[in-house]
């Protein structure tokens, strides 16, 4: 009997949802003009849905935060250990070249060796391409968890255009940073 295959990460469903509901609020959005004859509250209604679902995924999102932090931690500790391999393979190829070179390796053993430890740092270099890949998805995830990524939002009307006077404009001074006295007021004589 065959084992049953199982579905999508729980996570992996969620972060898909989200990522629909998105497309879909920002595509509603956008797509005013593409709907003329759809009423604006017709809209908003759909628009309402669409925020609640993305709302209930988001929390359903939140409730993994801790184990997606801890899979974070475990692939840090990985790529770290994959980069401490690299750095040995690499040191191992460089001394093989230099008792070649010398040598005390003949041409038969060098070729072996440097084919042997290439083949090594390409596996290496796979693991930690891979391993850094699915850090960087984790914190986008936890990103889009702590401060989720709102859809595009409607767009404003421009402000209105400004004023241009022909006459020359009034100076602007700045106000004073404390006050000071009222002067005097000024004599006045008579003509």
């Amino acid at each position: 009997m065959t084992k049953p295959t199982p579905g999508p990460n729980p996570i992996e469903k969620l972060l898909q949802e989200r990522a629909q509901y998105v497309s879909w609020l920002t595509r509603l959005n956008s797509a005013s003009d593409a709907m003329p004859g759809v009423p604006e509250a017709i809209r908003s209604r759909v628009r309402g849905d669409y925020e609640r679902r993305l709302d209930a995924v988001m929390a359903e999102l939140k409730k993994h935060q801790t184990a997606l932090e801890e899979q974070v931690e475990q692939y840090t500790a990985r790529r770290n250990e994959l980069l401490v391999r690299e750095t040995e393979y690499k040191e191992q190829l460089s001394e093989a070249e230099v008792r070649h070179l010398v040598g005390e390796y003949d041409d038969n053993k060098w070729s072996e060796m440097r084919a042997q430890l290439n083949k090594e740092l390409l596996t290496v270099r796979e693991q930690l391409g891979q391993t850094t890949t699915e850090i960087e998805r984790l914190n986008e995830v936890l990103g889009t968890i702590r401060a989720p990524v709102a859809p595009e939002p409607i767009a404003a009307a421009p402000p209105p255009p400004s004023v241009v006077s022909s006459g020359p404009r009034p100076a602007v001074t700045a106000a004073p940073t404390h006050p000071s006295p009222a002067p005097a007021p000024a004599a006045t004589q008579a003509p």
